[in-house]
């Protein structure tokens, strides 16, 4: 048969790092992952409807289990129901004898929500599998080894390219996703990230849009990325305008539609002519432009900004617009920290900055191959990392940038895909 298919049911929002982790290393094995946050923003049914068919039609029910009962489910007029959608998906499990795997997360303090004392009550009376764990992190691995366990299904899995970019950056990762899963019904983002020029910025926004096409749905997301690169900056407005007209003109090239509004309004249009769900555009601003003119570039940046915000369009609910603003140093850059506070203390950056990027070890490394099942044992994984980066090179303390990483990640992934297909 093919790959299966696995739906995965627990509340929301305080399982969402739970969720987000599990489901990308099931996607990255190659199951079908089957979830709420995939579901488009309008549906012809109740939300509990479709939950219901998707574990009916599903191979495996996955349940987490926290210390939260879960938002009430609603009927196709909008009346509150006596369950949970957890519990309707978990009841539409059982009446389809569907294989189910059940994972308990520790919790602190005793439960006292009688709600989900009688539903925990409930999946005790009925056969199942079931695991606990403590952290987020050690859940993908019980699930995946509980699925092989009840399934025989010891494929060999090929490991995507993709892989390398889930390789550190985990703090910006958490705060780019937490921001839209808190902010799910906004259209428009921003978000200001910092680092050296060689710090994988392109890495960061490719694992943020990989991060989107797991949440909101597999459309192809259009990315723009750019330079800020207007010498000399004579004045902000000639910035703001430089800005504009390069996205207009990539955003043109890339959808062969016919810019010649610029506004938030006529961009969503775009999305919607083309079928696509988010436009991520990247701004990406370097020291060497910053030097002497660092006021003209926060003048031209905030005139952008505010210009192009004043948008509030219920129309385009299920569309995303996410910018990233790039503030790019090199080794020459002096006061690096205070050109970086003087951006974040602009208003669109207030609460939007992601942690800045830093160079990574082979302390990374190895916790990235462990956790990807990139090697089978300890000494083949430190053999492979001293094969591939014994060239690369180091500060002081041992450590790299990540854009010089990438290219021997790729070999790494390359090696052990190759490695699966002779053996």
């Amino acid at each position: 048969m093919g790959a299966y298919s696995i739906y995965i049911s627990s509340t929301y929002r305080d399982l969402i790092e739970d969720r987000n982790l599990l489901r990308l290393r099931l996607d990255q094995a190659q199951y079908i992952t089957v979830c709420m946050e995939k579901y488009p923003p309008a549906l012809s049914q109740s939300i509990k409807d479709k939950c219901q068919k998707d574990v009916a039609d599903a191979d495996i029910y996955v349940g987490i289990i926290g210390d939260k009962y879960g938002s009430l489910a609603m009927d196709e007029n909008g009346n509150q129901l006596p369950l949970s959608y957890t519990e309707y998906e978990y009841d539409a499990a059982v009446m389809n004898k569907k294989k189910r795997l059940i994972f308990f997360k520790a919790v602190k303090e005793p439960i006292a929500d009688e709600r989900l004392l009688k539903f925990i009550s409930k999946i005790k009376t009925t056969p199942f599998f079931t695991g606990v764990f403590d952290d987020y992190k050690d859940l993908p691995g019980l699930v995946l080894a509980a699925v092989v366990a009840e399934t025989g299904d010891f494929k060999k899995k090929f490991i995507p390219g993709e892989t390398k970019l889930l390789c550190d950056r985990v703090e910006q990762a958490r705060f780019f996703t937490n921001t839209i899963m808190q902010n799910v019904h906004h259209h428009i983002y921003f978000f200001m990230v910092c680092g050296h020029k060689y710090n994988g910025h392109s890495m960061m926004v490719n694992r943020c849009i990989y991060s989107i096409r797991n949440q909101f749905g597999n459309n192809e997301t259009l990315d723009i990325r750019f330079m800020a690169n207007s010498n000399p900056p004579s004045d902000g407005e000639k910035i703001k305008q430089d800005i504009k007209n390069k996205l207009l003109s990539q955003l043109q090239s890339k959808t062969n539609e016919a810019m010649t509004v610029f506004s938030a309004d006529s961009f969503f249009d775009c999305l919607n002519k083309v079928n696509k769900n988010c436009l991520v555009i990247s701004i990406i601003i370097q020291s060497t432009f910053l030097k002497n003119h660092i006021d003209v570039y926060k003048e031209g940046i905030q005139k952008f900004y505010t210009e192009f915000s004043q948008v509030d369009n219920p129309l385009y609910r299920n569309k995303k617009i996410i910018f990233f603003t790039h503030v790019q140093y090199n080794d020459e850059t002096a006061d690096k920290d205070v050109m970086i506070k003087d951006f974040e203390n602009m208003p669109h950056f207030e609460n939007k900055k992601m942690p800045v990027l830093e160079k990574i070890n082979d302390d990374i490394i190895v916790e990235w191959m462990l956790e990807n099942n990139l090697g089978e044992s300890q000494f083949e994984i430190d053999k492979q990392v001293k094969e591939h980066f014994s060239t690369i090179e180091r500060d002081m303390n041992q450590a790299y940038f990540m854009d010089n990483a990438a290219e021997a990640m790729e070999k790494i992934i390359d090696y052990y895909n190759a490695k699966k297909l002779n053996s």
